[in-house]
């Protein structure tokens, strides 16, 4: 709802009206910028993926996890 209408310009922008968003219950949003490049479309592998650092959420998994560093 914070982003409905606007053209966005520039990531100043978007990182102000991203942390205007917050939720009645009081949840806020911390807005961080990474100037990293990241390569697409580079392949995955299984072996690779170290499932104890994947935390799943207990009642919806298929959406909602964390990775641990």
């Amino acid at each position: 709802q914070t982003l409905k209408g606007t053209i966005l310009t520039d990531l100043e922008q978007v990182k102000m009206l991203m942390q205007k968003t917050h939720t009645e219950t009081g949840l806020k949003v911390e807005v961080r910028i990474v100037d990293k490049f990241y390569p697409i479309k580079l392949p995955s592998r299984a072996a690779n993926l170290d499932s104890k650092r994947i935390l799943v959420h207990p009642t919806l998994p298929q959406f909602s996890y964390t990775i641990l560093p």
